[in-house]
């Protein structure tokens, strides 16, 4: 008895196809990354009691 999978595997992946894939990944790291720098030069700028007020919310999530 021959057992089939639910879906075929091409034998081979072209660039375009992995590329497909891991474009959305790729942008989405990188704005990752842009918005954490934002936040860097943003809280560079401000006071002690400020920058407390900004770190609050994320040390109630851990």
């Amino acid at each position: 008895m021959k057992t089939e999978s639910l879906y075929q595997l091409p034998e081979r992946y072209s660039f375009k196809s992995i590329w497909r894939i891991t474009f959305p990944i790729l942008v989405a790291l990188v704005m990752e990354e842009l918005l954490g720098m934002t936040d860097t030069a943003f809280l560079g700028r401000v006071g002690e009691i400020e920058l407390g007020a900004a770190m609050a919310p994320a040390l109630l999530r851990i």
